[in-house]
């Protein structure tokens, strides 16, 4: 209960604590965040060599300059795009987790363009997480109804249906 508490009595930084000088998503957002002591909520994809990047759109353009899905790259191929705000690299889950170290909760958003990778997806995540030591403070989301870890749902947890009008 201790960690949800942490969840819903830290304001939370949507993208890291961006602006005019700081790109979304990026690893200065995420250290600017952490300085004022906001969660950061963040989003993922799978590139094509099964490394969990952490951007928000499908494609690059609107934060790299470029028409690029990002799934369709190598994790050595993003390197290849710089963000057009500050030239940062986009970063990788694991970059991001070693940044944070659990000073901060995280909400990461598991996005998907494919419908037949989300699953590979959800379980490169819980792959990336294994070894992080503050599981409390972590916490999924995906509006993928089709999205899954893998795992058993938990007892208590409800599956919710749709109203109907």
């Amino acid at each position: 209960m201790q960690s949800l508490e942490k969840f819903l009595s830290t304001p939370i930084a949507h993208r890291g604590l961006h602006d005019d000088i700081r790109e979304e998503n990026s690893i200065s957002a995420f250290k600017a965040a952490i300085e004022h002591g906001f969660a950061i909520e963040t989003d993922v994809h799978l590139l094509k060599d099964g490394v969990v990047a952490v951007h928000h759109d499908n494609s690059l353009k609107r934060v790299c300059g470029k028409d690029v899905k990002i799934e369709s790259l190598t994790s050595e191929q993003l390197k290849d795009y710089p963000m057009t705000l500050g030239g940062e690299i986009i970063p990788t889950l694991p970059e991001m987790l070693k940044l944070v170290d659990g000073k901060v909760p995280i909400l990461i958003e598991l996005k998907t363009l494919c419908g037949w990778r989300n699953n590979s997806l959800a379980k490169a995540v819980l792959r990336d997480l294994k070894d992080y030591p503050y599981k409390d403070v972590i916490a999924l989301q995906s509006f993928d109804p089709n999205i899954r870890s893998g795992s058993s749902r938990p007892a208590s947890a409800k599956k919710v249906k749709p109203r109907s009008s």
